[in-house]
């Protein structure tokens, strides 16, 4: 596979990202046609959107699927390369596919008061919002495609003296000191900011399926924070989809691009990636200050203190999680600016060591680089040997807490309907009684942690594959030790409570 062209491989690329966030978007769209006939209110438009979500997604996930089948059925890299190249038309005609799913998945989010809600001036709500989000996903497709176009028909001479002009245009903005910083990693920085996109990107098209839930379990209520949950909530899976298809398609018209043309395609769209991360991240923070106020607007406001204690805890967390990666990330690039040396920052951990024991990786050379360095007469190959250890090693880190904090998404995800249905399908069978509450308290731990860890995640590797060194990134994981276990532990917690709900 390594040997293929990179227009082969880059159709494979977008075959799989097709696949993956296709087969997410055609599950929340089935229940969601599922539970229409439970419906209070009737509203056609809703379910021929989400009809037409489901099948367009269907269609993008079998047609994707179904290429990468053959692809990796075929013997020799040259028959993979010949069959991708006579199918490359379906493999667009499935991201095109995709893309037009997740605005239906919009346009249908924008009815739903009509269908849920009472005749308020609520109802209004998801519709403006939803509206915003459309113009949103509508000015970054038109940024991007026109970024792509334009970088599609420079040659390569151009692309360079356009590189230059833009760092020297911008180098004394805010943008332009983060393309500075960017320039200064080691390797291909673009790609670092691609596999940034795509991490995102996946999180965020998972985030957008329970955020709908929340949004359309609204309860009408007099109460102002049974309205301000309908706020938080709506704004999160407004922020999740603006993330997850622009950076989707971010991704997809960088791979397509010319490897000697990214950098610049990059440069170009730093702006929206920023935003775009951020904008995850805001939707995961809204999350959470939605469960705080949930009870209020999901119709048990008695019950509502035991979701708030949680909501409160997290909220807690995610504020002290991103104040300390924030701090480490700008304690380190101020040594860089100083000419002072990451190694000597302090460790913060129970026992000062460098490694960590959970995640059983060997230790790394940090300690031993400053006498290697001092040492003259030494062999240079030593040095990137170390150099190469601590690359694994930080690599190690990111791939396990990665691992980790995907799977933090779906036990949150899923008790995240059982918190938001409490009263329509609790309190109606158990009343209040002790059970009951013992049923919502676990469910809303079992949010809390698992989304925390989710949160803790993505802290951890944008922070971390924002600095541009190896030296600065193993000195960030070493400071961001007890973030690293938190991930592991929360999941951990997040897991067992998952499994005890079932049993209240």
């Amino acid at each position: 596979m390594d040997d293929l062209p990179f227009r082969t491989k880059a159709a494979l690329h977008t075959a799989d990202l097709s696949a993956t966030r296709a087969t997410f978007l055609a599950g929340f769209a089935y229940y969601e046609i599922g539970r229409y006939g439970f419906a209070r209110y009737g509203d056609p438009t809703y379910v021929f959107f989400q009809t037409g979500v489901f099948a367009l997604s269907v269609f993008s996930a079998f047609l994707s699927s179904f290429i990468r089948f053959y692809v990796f059925r075929s013997p020799t890299d040259a028959t993979k390369d010949s069959f991708v190249n006579r199918v490359n038309t379906f493999v667009r005609l499935s991201f095109q596919t995709l893309l037009l799913a997740i605005l239906f998945y919009s346009l249908a989010l924008m009815r739903v008061g009509w269908v849920y809600f009472n005749a308020t001036d609520w109802m209004f709500a998801p519709t403006v919002a939803f509206c915003i989000c459309l113009l949103a996903l509508i000015r970054g497709t038109w940024a991007i495609i026109k970024e792509a176009v334009v970088t599609e028909s420079m040659d390569a001479a151009k692309v360079y003296e356009c590189e230059a002009e833009i760092l020297a245009v911008s180098r004394n903005s805010a943008m332009g000191n983060l393309m500075q910083k960017y320039l200064r990693h080691e390797g291909r920085w673009e790609d670092f900011v691609n596999t940034q996109a795509e991490f995102i990107s996946g999180r965020a098209t998972y985030v957008v399926g329970f955020t709908q839930v929340g949004v359309s379990r609204y309860i009408t209520t007099t109460a102002a924070a049974g309205n301000f949950y309908l706020i938080v909530v709506s704004a999160a899976c407004i922020l999740s989809i603006i993330a997850a298809f622009l950076l989707t398609m971010s991704s997809v018209f960088f791979i397509d691009l010319h490897p000697t043309k990214r950098r610049y395609f990059v440069l170009r769209l730093i702006p929206l990636y920023f935003a775009c991360f951020l904008c995850f991240l805001g939707a995961v923070f809204f999350l959470l200050l939605a469960l705080m106020f949930m009870g209020y607007g999901c119709d048990y406001p008695h019950q509502a203190p035991i979701a708030l204690v949680f909501g409160v805890a997290g909220m807690l967390g995610a504020i002290a999680g991103t104040w300390w990666v924030t701090k480490v990330s700008a304690e380190i690039q101020r040594r860089h600016k100083e000419g002072r040396s990451v190694d000597e920052l302090p460790e913060v951990s129970d026992s000062g060591a460098a490694t960590v024991e959970y995640l059983d990786i060997a230790p790394s050379s940090q300690e031993t680089k400053q006498s290697t360095a001092i040492d003259t007469h030494g062999d240079a190959g030593i040095e990137d040997d170390d150099a190469a250890s601590d690359r694994e090693t930080v690599e190690a880190y990111l791939a396990i807490t990665n691992e980790v904090g995907s799977e933090g998404t779906i036990t949150s995800g899923f008790v995240f309907y059982n918190i938001a249905t409490f009263s329509t399908d609790i309190l109606v069978l158990m009343k209040t009684t002790l059970w009951a509450k013992g049923f919502l308290a676990v469910n809303a731990a079992t949010f809390t942690t698992g989304l925390l860890a989710v949160y803790y995640d993505a802290l951890f590797t944008l922070w971390m594959n924002d600095l541009p060194t190896t030296a600065e990134k193993l000195a960030f994981c070493t400071r961001c030790r007890w973030l690293r276990k938190s991930i592991a532990q929360l999941f951990t917690c997040s897991l067992v409570l998952f499994l005890i709900g079932p049993k209240q």
